[in-house]
């Protein structure tokens, strides 16, 4: 199924708001796929990423595809990976028994549990495939953008976990084909677009605090927004702790996670409740 132009819209849509990644509707013509998909917002045409989109009556599948004149951003990918390669292993493990992911570096097949290669990336591709039943338009949306969402944020993953903010990459096209590094110093934990879409995922698109949802509020222009907090002050994680988006973080809306930072250390969600009147609940998993 080529997915139609409106549903895109709100896939993209949905996308930009569980990722925090700004992504836009776009046509895929890639060898093996030709379709509709979306891409890197920030990012002159040809430099940057698309990810194909696609529907079968029980599958979401998202193809990752570098641009024609995007050789810079894959070898930049590539040298963050090689320097974190437990980050990278994350980025292309799965945490949703219903999704695969399959992962291609310089045209051979490399497993989660594989280091990245030691040599210069020149390709990268990434296929998953989300296994479920989605008959209604909704339900195809949330699919397409559970799938999307984890093909681009797993593809991104090493760039915002080593280095930090998403939009300071915006005008590196330019630059990173002739070999340029640049500096970044906003904090890696609460910008990574791969923890934030495991988390919401995970917990859903609502304050754990309040029960806000965006969405209800808003309608279309708030779905799936929201805010995700630290349980666990920054401050106190060390370089190298990597963080558990299930267990370490919570997703809460604008006015309650300003609330928890009234006070340092923070309140704790289950404190803020309290505060609020509200009963009782326990952060544990699902």
């Amino acid at each position: 199924m080529i997915i139609p132009d409106e549903m895109l819209d709100d896939v993209s849509n949905e996308i930009s708001a569980l990722t925090g990644i700004p992504v836009e509707p776009c046509t895929v013509l890639k060898d093996g796929f030709s379709g509709r998909g979306i891409r890197l917002a920030d990012f002159a045409r040809g430099k940057g990423i698309q990810v194909g989109l696609a529907r079968t009556m029980s599958m979401s599948l998202a193809e990752v595809f570098p641009e024609s004149s995007a050789g810079g951003l894959v070898r930049f990918i590539g040298r963050r990976a090689q320097d974190n390669p437990e980050i990278w292993r994350s980025a292309i493990s799965s945490t949703d028994k219903n999704l695969s992911i399959i992962t291609h570096i310089n045209n051979e097949f490399y497993a989660p549990s594989d280091d990245p290669p030691d040599s210069r990336w020149s390709t990268l591709s990434l296929e998953l495939t989300k296994t479920d039943i989605a008959k209604s338009k909704e339900q195809i949306v949330r699919s397409l953008t559970e799938v999307g969402s984890a093909a681009i944020s797993s593809a991104l993953a090493c760039l915002f976990e080593c280095d930090g903010d998403y939009t300071q990459f915006s005008s590196m096209h330019e630059a990173l084909p002739e070999g340029a590094s640049v500096k970044i110093s906003v904090n890696r934990y609460e910008r990574s677009p791969l923890n934030r879409q495991r988390c919401i995922t995970y917990h859903g698109a609502t304050c754990w605090v309040c029960e806000m949802d965006f969405g209800s509020v808003y309608g279309p222009l708030g779905r799936g927004y929201i805010q995700v907090h630290h349980l666990v002050p920054i401050s106190q994680l060390g370089p190298n702790y990597l963080v558990d988006p299930i267990h370490d973080l919570i997703p809460l809306c604008s006015n309650c996670h300003s609330a928890v930072h009234f006070k340092n250390p923070p309140f704790s969600p289950q404190e803020l409740r309290s505060l609020m009147n509200l009963a009782p609940k326990s952060v544990s998993p699902k």
